[in-house]
């Protein structure tokens, strides 16, 4: 089976993770080729970030060298092109110029399967607009990371991420016996790290998000910003509850504008800390309402996410709803959403480096009868200076984090 893996952002995080499915896949007898890029257009809602352009050789020198690497072909003068044309006129600039490779590449190679990361970025726009076009939808498969914890976990996905993702749309069958078993050491183990719950009566958590995060632009239809949520927020709880707004951590340029007196920013506490002291949380699809629901903690959701209204999470509720003075958790939807996430759908980095996948990943792509398909690829071979140049990065990247930690 001919299969491609997509990631045009292969960075630090996500390259280890692209290396060891490619190995997994290989392993399996399937032909698998990496589609890569040197440089990428990066922007957030239509605009630039403070880093347009984001430079990848370092991690695929580093990752991905001894792999079937296929660079995409550059934009000529993308460090500069940028600034003339604006984001949008950008973006357009770039998808003209690698449109007929794209497809050359496809029809060439044929993929039966393709793995894309997320696939809701601007960046990755014109490549799904091409698959759709293709009519090649149900050939897609979407990467993302998992939750418990995100760092060194996957998922794979038929359908799409958080709230297009296969996960959200599923009723769960109630667990039995065995999986229960399986699930309470996990669980205990889990909860242990964050202390002892000692929730304080009408004490109310509200972890916020970056308002350029994908999860908010695609999937929450109230609120697009996380200002206007919590605006929101405070003529909806009413005055005799406490709540803690925990702003995210990457989230620097985002102003909050508190008016209420029982409303407080919070940026400083540890989030663990913030968590077992809350008798609710309110968010809109944070991984923090995972964490929530694990701790068992009443929990509302005012977007969509893995969860669905199946998962235990409040998530039936919109703008125009009443405040509700209980919310009640169905206690057996959230062990099965939470032994669904935990052991069949999120994968460790080092179980795939094994080269041992889960139910879902062999669902999505079989054993191949017959071997590789030998569909001869034009590939790309890094040499010894941009092998050691990715290792510099690679160096220079972790020294980076340390003196950050030592400040």
């Amino acid at each position: 089976m001919a299969i491609l893996l997509y990631e045009p952002l292969a960075d630090i995080n996500r390259a280890p993770f692209i290396k060891a499915l490619c190995c997994y896949l290989q392993a399996k007898g399937h032909q698998v080729v990496i589609l890569v890029e040197a440089k990428v257009l990066y922007t957030l809602k239509g605009e630039f970030g403070t880093k347009p352009v984001l430079d990848n050789r370092g991690p695929i020198y580093h990752y991905l060298a001894d792999l079937p690497l296929h660079f995409l072909p550059q934009a000529k003068s993308l460090d500069t092109t940028y600034q003339q044309l604006g984001a949008d006129g950008a973006l357009a600039y770039i998808a003209e110029a690698r449109q007929q490779h794209y497809l050359s590449l496809l029809k060439q190679l044929n993929p039966e399967r393709i793995f894309i990361w997320n696939s809701n970025h601007d960046h990755q726009r014109d490549f799904m607009e091409l698959i759709d076009s293709l009519g090649w939808r149900k050939r897609m498969f979407y990467a993302e990371m998992g939750w418990f914890p995100q760092k060194g976990h996957v998922f794979f996905d038929p359908q799409g991420v958080a709230g297009a993702s296969e996960i959200a749309q599923l009723s769960l069958a109630k667990l039995n016996n065995a999986q229960i078993q399986q699930l309470h050491p996990w669980l205990d183990a889990f909860a242990t790290r964050y202390g002892q719950r000692q929730p304080i009566a009408k004490r109310i958590l509200v972890p916020l998000q970056i308002d350029s995060d994908s999860n908010i632009t695609h999937f929450s239809e109230h609120f697009d910003s996380m200002a206007c949520f919590v605006e929101f927020l405070q003529r909806w709880i009413p005055p005799e509850y406490e709540v803690i707004i925990r702003p995210h951590p990457l989230a620097k340029a985002q102003p909050i504008t508190l008016e209420a007196a029982h409303f407080r920013l919070d940026s400083s506490s540890d989030l663990a800390q913030l968590l077992v002291s809350a008798s609710l949380v309110i968010g809109l699809n944070s991984t923090v309402l995972l964490e929530s629901l694990l701790l068992d903690i009443p929990t509302i959701a005012f977007a969509r996410g893995v969860f669905g209204i199946n998962s235990g999470i409040e998530a039936s509720l919109t703008p125009t709803s009443p405040f509700p003075r209980q919310v009640i958790i169905d206690q057996d939807k959230r062990l099965s959403f939470l032994y669904e996430l935990a052991f069949v759908r999120q994968l460790p980095l080092a179980q795939l480096m094994s080269g041992q996948g889960n139910t879902i990943l062999e669902r999505i792509v079989k054993t191949a009868e017959g071997g590789q398909t030998d569909i001869e690829i034009e590939v790309s071979r890094p040499n010894w200076w941009q092998r050691l140049f990715g290792l510099s990065y690679l160096c220079a990247y972790y020294l980076w984090q340390r003196v950050k930690r030592w400040r």
